[in-house]
């Protein structure tokens, strides 16, 4: 399953982040999240290790929209539990990834991605190249600072009870690094329907056209 770096970035070394009055753990590989106030805090070994046995601990999925399900009063989606908010469907996770190598010298080469992710208390549009280089060993590394990584995309989205929205465009990197991304949607609020193509440039050479749906 795709990494989340956001996650990556608030979650504490047991993976749990605070927010409001609650605590959440969001487990990418069995697609859960388990959820427990503030009131339990003495009960958060049992968030640790996901004991679903604790009726304090609340279960959702990943395709739920958790923090808006937690204010609506829903106790969990998931082991027969009521789900209270918006009853559209949530878009599936989708992947367009691969290589390009630099056509003439082969020496340097991007790694692009195009991604929906779904972890219930974040959703996010990306798109991303990173230049790596072919060193004198032929291990391809860090291709340190790139400039003029460019990207072109269009994009159509319509998260769950809310208007669709579409636009398309140019990105170019704003500074000296070898990686570029641009996410055009992230919410706490997931996608019924989408659709975001890109095209990267970098080192002067540019990519395929990435593409990854659904429901447009």
């Amino acid at each position: 399953m795709e990494s989340n770096e956001f996650l990556s970035s608030i979650l504490n070394e047991d993976g749990i982040e605070i927010i409001g009055d609650h605590y959440y753990k969001v487990n990418l590989g069995s697609e859960r999240v388990f959820v427990l106030s503030d009131d339990f805090a003495n009960e958060i070994e049992d968030l640790k290790k996901e004991k679903t046995t604790n009726e304090n601990l609340l279960v959702f999925s990943t395709n739920d929209d958790v923090l808006y399900l937690i204010d609506e009063g829903s106790k969990g989606t998931l082991n027969g539990r009521t789900e209270l908010f918006c009853r559209k469907s949530g878009a599936r996770e989708d992947k367009d990834n691969s290589f390009v190598v630099e056509p003439v010298y082969g020496d340097y080469r991007q790694d692009n991605k195009v991604v929906y992710q779904k972890a219930g208390i974040y959703f996010s549009l990306q798109a991303k190249t990173k230049m790596q280089y072919k060193s004198l060993t032929g291990l391809w590394v860090d291709a340190g600072v790139t400039n003029n990584q460019v990207l072109n995309y269009y994009v159509k989205f319509e998260p769950k009870c809310r208007s669709i929205s579409e636009h398309s465009g140019t990105r170019s990197d704003d500074g000296p690094s070898n990686a570029f991304n641009y996410r055009p949607y992230e919410s706490a609020r997931g996608l019924h329907k989408y659709r975001y193509e890109a095209d990267f440039s970098g080192q002067g050479f540019w990519s395929r056209k990435y593409r990854i749906f659904d429901g447009f």
